[in-house]
């Protein structure tokens, strides 16, 4: 029997095969067919998809044969992958390279045999659709023909899921380690990961600490975690840590990574990074203005309970001065404690400014561009499945600080979003149109800008207090009672107005409307 020799770059051909995620996949139709004709049309009791993995064929489908895997060292399809168009093998056992092959001399006992190589977009050959009979025979022409049409289909189905997982991944690897997830030996590494850290993949191939050595110190064990966790249960797993890429500039990136033992014991990893840094900012944003809300919504509370206290004790200093004697050390210190009470009514007064967010900073801004572009940061604060709907039926411009415009989105979504957990998937709706001023409560030509969900809803008995700051209706822990008195604050700022709409158990609507640009000029 003679074992069909590797391909010419075999560690690249064994990562792409696992980088498009389709070993030991379920069965789909989309290959299933094609099987099925090809055994229906070439008239053969077996037909099959073939993948070849390092140490085993896989059949991805299959006809006429139970068996899910043989090894690779049997592999007709092996010696397949070799050639430029069909492979035809007319009586396997008048063949000096398969005569004693265990598939020849037992079950399935092949006979005739014919495949053509499945391949990559650059000619990378991954597997092989391949037909058999446990009879010798010719291939007719027309009949290699069919078979090549065939497998040109399936061809294009890996092209399409190449395609798909370079998208999503184009920092791939592929690595072994020793038993317990150790002592890590890059086999394949894409140009993309190498420049990371300043290097060529084979420089990685010779030296993984050059890779290793970039992982900030303080995750290293991060991922010797990963590691050793997914080595123990011979599953994958994924996770995040900071990388300083060779021009110095930290990115963080996500490393998602499967495991399958070789014979040996070693580890064979495939896998790929992804550049999460923008997510990390985003949610970074999001964290800020929570901190912002909920400072400055403590600062309002505060400050306008000690405003009350200031007014008391102004009011009894003025009382105490008209009794004072003129001109005495009594009247000094009154005048004194007024004057400060003056400065503190003062420091009071701005604290509320900031507190109720009074825009500072106004610029022209398209609003349906805006919320657009605010689209990730929006779907970041929903909790999964809930997505993001966004309808803009006229492009409006406002004049409005856009940090502060942020926080009132990401108040009113992350809201609707509450309200839609464990009810699915749906979809939380941003609306926004222009109003003329006779259909505007602010009596102005306006933007009118609708959030709805149709989740649990608000109780009638509520609905007059959702905008009063430390009021909420979530469980405690879960909510604050600050954000929407917040955008209250804020909108009222900007000139504008906020109303809330809602029936229980069918849905809930919040409108704020903004001056147009040109209104507000």
């Amino acid at each position: 029997m003679r074992i069909a020799p590797l391909t010419e770059d075999e560690d690249a051909r064994i990562a792409l095969l696992s980088s498009i995620d389709i070993l030991d996949s379920a069965p789909e139709d989309c290959f299933d067919r094609v099987t099925r004709l090809a055994a229906r049309l070439l008239d053969t009791p077996i037909a099959l998809v073939t993948l070849i993995d390092e140490h085993r064929q896989w059949f991805k489908s299959r006809v006429g044969l139970q068996v899910a895997e043989t090894p690779r060292d049997l592999s007709f399809c092996a010696h397949a992958l070799h050639r430029e168009g069909t492979f035809v093998v007319p009586d396997a056992t008048r063949d000096e390279r398969f005569f004693d092959n265990p598939l020849v001399t037992g079950a399935p006992y092949i006979r005739f045999y014919a495949g053509v190589p499945l391949r990559s977009s650059e000619g990378v050959p991954l597997g092989v659709l391949c037909v058999i009979d446990q009879k010798a025979r010719q291939l007719a022409p027309q009949d290699e023909e069919t078979l090549q049409d065939l497998a040109a289909l399936l061809s294009q189905e890996l092209v399409r899921r190449e395609m798909a997982a370079k998208a999503r991944a184009s920092m791939s690897f592929h690595l072994e380690t020793d038993a317990r997830g150790a002592s890590p030996v890059f086999r394949y590494a894409s140009e993309k990961l190498a420049e990371l850290v300043g290097c060529t993949p084979r420089d990685l191939c010779r030296d993984a600490g050059l890779f290793l050595r970039g992982i900030a110190p303080e995750h290293r064990e991060r991922l010797r975690a990963l590691a050793s966790r997914a080595a123990a249960s011979n599953t994958g797993g994924s996770c995040q840590l900071r990388l300083v890429r060779a021009e110095g500039e930290p990115m963080w990136c996500e490393i998602n990574a499967v495991p399958r033992r070789l014979p040996d014991g070693r580890i064979r990893w495939s896998g790929y990074l992804a550049d999460v840094t923008h997510d990390r900012r985003i949610q970074e944003r999001i964290r800020e203005n929570d901190k912002l809300r909920l400072g400055s919504m403590l600062a309002m509370g505060v400050a306008h309970d000690f405003n009350n206290l200031l007014g008391t004790l102004r009011g009894s200093l003025e009382l105490a001065l008209l009794d004072a004697p003129a001109d005495s050390r009594q009247q000094r210190h009154l005048s004194r404690a007024l004057q400060a009470s003056e400065r503190a009514a003062t420091l009071v007064r701005q604290l509320l400014d900031y507190a109720r967010q009074t825009p500072s900073r106004p610029v022209a801004l398209r609003l349906g561009s805006f919320l657009h572009e605010l689209r990730p940061l929006l779907e970041l604060a929903l909790p999964a499945p809930v997505g993001l709907a966004i309808e803009v039926a006229q492009e409006c411009e406002v004049a409005a600080d856009v940090i502060q415009l942020e926080q009132v989105l990401l108040n009113l979504v992350r809201n609707a979003g509450h309200a839609l957990r464990g009810r699915g998937a749906q979809d939380v709706e941003l609306l926004l149109d222009a109003l003329p001023a006779d259909r505007s409560p602010l009596k102005c030509p306006s933007a009118r800008l609708r959030v709805r969900d149709h989740g649990c809803g608000i109780a009638a008995e509520h609905l007059g207090d959702v905008f009063q700051p430390f009021f909420t209706t979530k469980p405690v822990g879960e909510g604050t009672g600050l954000g929407l008195a917040a955008t209250q604050g804020i909108v009222t700022g900007h000139g504008g107005r906020i109303e809330v709409q809602s029936t229980p158990g069918v849905s809930t609507t919040f409108t704020v409307w903004l001056p147009l640009a040109a209104a507000s000029a």
